[in-house]
């Protein structure tokens, strides 16, 4: 009986084998906590963000280029609340004993991933300028560390496959007491980061529902998600 070839199983072995030991695990930058406070006339400035770097040269430079851009985007945010305050009276200003009105500009972050190879963070934004009560906002910052660029969403999800990402949202959607009145769309998120294992969806105050029932976070698993997702995360 003749012998049958066993090379090519065994080449495919070798393969596989190459194709494991070539997959490097994503090392982790350091994350680090900062809070800072002050006050400009009337109006109260908090910040409780984190401090992404890294002990390598290369990474660093990325991480500073992250934090640098976002930065500045939270400043045009100030900014622009800044100029839609009204301006103090001068009996105000001349007299201490009076009740000044005060204004709010709250900044917190959510580091859903720090690695060399992406970082994914989520910035909260609560401002007060009168009114009933204050706006809470959110923004969603993607980086690609090997590729050196901000990560939007089209690149991030296969908008062709938007009726199958809407129904998993509304099945991952906490809405137990029934307070959020409408379905979660990607139209109207805008907002969206990624860890390890998922996709983070977050919807403002008003996107879902009325005032009172907040804001939502929708947490996806990739696995759920599967070709919808255009990135290898």
């Amino acid at each position: 009986m003749k012998m049958m070839k066993r090379t090519p199983f065994r080449l495919s072995l070798l393969l596989v084998g190459v194709a494991f030991s070539c997959a490097q695990p994503e090392k982790p930058l350091k994350v680090s906590p900062v809070d800072l406070s002050a006050r400009e006339d009337n109006l109260q400035l908090q910040f409780s963000r984190h401090a992404i770097s890294s002990d390598d040269p290369a990474l660093e430079k990325q991480c500073l280029h992250f934090s640098e851009h976002v930065s500045n985007y939270i400043s045009r945010l100030r900014d622009s609340l800044v100029g839609e305050l009204p301006p103090l009276d001068s009996a105000l200003l001349a007299d201490t004993s009076i009740l000044r009105p005060t204004y709010e500009f709250h900044v917190t972050d959510t580091v859903f991933r720090a690695t060399d190879r992406y970082i994914s963070l989520r910035v909260t934004v609560y401002s007060y300028s009168g009114g009933a009560h204050g706006m809470t906002r959110f923004y969603a910052f993607n980086y690609d560390m090997r590729e050196q660029k901000f990560i939007d969403n089209a690149l991030l999800l296969d908008y062709t496959r938007k009726a199958e990402v809407e129904k998993l949202l509304k099945a991952h959607l906490d809405n137990k007491h029934g307070c959020f009145t409408q379905s979660p769309t990607l139209t109207t998120s805008t907002v969206i980061n990624f860890a390890a294992d998922s996709l983070i969806f977050t919807y403002p105050p008003y996107d879902l529902g009325p005032y009172v029932c907040g804001s939502a976070e929708i947490v996806v698993p990739l696995k759920e998600l599967g070709k919808s997702v255009k990135l290898p995360l």
